[in-house]
């Protein structure tokens, strides 16, 4: 493992947190995760200019310190696609460390990134007194409180945030569980060159490769698929499953035999691929875009989205699948689509995402206006 990698272990951003002797296991978490990201920050940027560390209500600081020591059930909020999964595997298991309780609440669908500085936030502006305490590491917004949310994101350090958590509580014998997360987020190249040499070095079989486009026929790229593949058949209960099935797996080889719960992973993939086979075949093709739009019984939408991509490398992608009375979209093959998204559905439906990655929905009756919308943006 080579230095750079080491400085950015869970050894050296820890440390701080480890050494302080705290008798609450809620001051010792608390302690923790806010250090920890200060440790990460100061690591990875070699310092700071001008960066909120932490956006508090000071009057509120006292009932905020009371209500945190006295937690003994947590909700652990994460998104519920690869990166937000393995980023949960890493910090459920902070959380186990720390004999602290906790439940899971996967989300799903577009969110809002967080734009701006990017800081540790404690919103306890509106303190419930009988609610177990919310926590949320991500880039997404997670509209609950009372909440400890941390964005891991800073402007030039545009990591996937399993990566982040991996970094705060992982272990090098677990980097392998980050690598899915970081390739299905399509960020190999944005993370550090240490970290990937390190895991292509551990486990050659299963990561032969540092090219992102190289490992779409990797080992790595179907351990991915498993896991997109149960929040595709069985959507939020399908991400704790997934997770689930992580956490009880020793190693990436035990995972891709099916051992544990990982056999059943490997049956929603292959449902899931079924599925998908059948969808290509009616796409609306023209010189600017592609566009599909199928009914399923899974939700499969980033993943026809990313098929998609990977046969009209040059174009822009439109997919969208019918629900009830909703028709939900991904957008992916350009920049600026978190933008696209809002305007394609403003005033009909709802949209937002990364700059890389969007989607949202439209009412089924306004379908053609999305449609007319769509030509008239990426045609002008």
């Amino acid at each position: 493992m080579s230095n750079s990698f080491r400085s950015l272990s869970r050894d050296s951003t820890c440390s701080s947190s480890r050494s302080t002797s705290l008798a609450s296991t809620g001051m010792e978490a608390f302690f923790r995760l806010s250090i920890s990201f200060f440790n990460l920050f100061r690591e990875a940027t070699g310092g700071f200019s001008s960066i909120t560390i932490f956006s508090l209500h000071l009057k509120n600081l006292y009932t905020f310190a009371v209500r945190f020591l006295a937690m003994t059930r947590f909700k652990l909020h994460f998104h519920a696609d690869c990166d937000g999964i393995t980023s949960a595997y890493f910090v459920s298991r902070e959380l186990d460390r720390l004999n602290l309780s906790y439940d899971l609440y996967p989300s799903l669908g577009a969110t809002v990134e967080l734009k701006g500085t990017h800081n540790i936030s404690l919103d306890i502006s509106e303190v419930a007194t009988n609610s177990p305490f919310n926590l949320s590491l991500d880039h997404h917004a997670t509209p609950v409180f009372p909440l400890f949310h941390a964005n891991p994101r800073r402007v030039g350090f545009e990591w996937p945030v399993c990566f982040s958590s991996y970094l705060l509580f992982g272990t090098p014998d677990k980097a392998w569980v980050a690598a899915i997360g970081v390739m299905a987020d399509w960020c190999v190249e944005k993370v550090p060159h240490s970290f990937w040499s390190y895991v292509m070095d551990t486990w050659p079989d299963i990561v032969p490769a540092i090219d992102q486009q190289e490992l779409i026929n990797s080992p790595l790229h179907q351990m991915a698929l498993m896991v997109d593949a149960a929040v595709s058949v069985n959507k939020q209960r399908g991400a704790i499953y997934a997770l689930q099935a992580l956490k009880e797996t020793e190693s990436p080889q035990a995972f891709l035999k099916g051992e544990g719960k990982a056999g059943k992973l490997m049956d929603f993939r292959e449902r899931v691929k079924t599925e998908v086979e059948k969808i290509f075949g009616d796409e609306i093709v023209n010189e600017h875009y592609i566009l599909l739009r199928f009914h399923s019984q899974f939700n499969v939408k980033s993943l026809v989205a990313g098929m998609a991509k990977d046969r009209y490398p040059n174009k822009l992608i439109v997919i969208a699948q019918n629900e009830r009375d909703k028709v939900r979209f991904s957008l992916r093959g350009a920049t600026g689509l978190d933008r696209l998204a809002k305007e394609l559905t403003e005033g009909i439906g709802g949209g937002g995402g990364h700059p890389e990655a969007s989607g949202g929905w439209v009412h089924h009756w306004k379908w053609d206006e999305f449609q007319k919308r769509l030509n008239q943006l990426v045609v002008k």
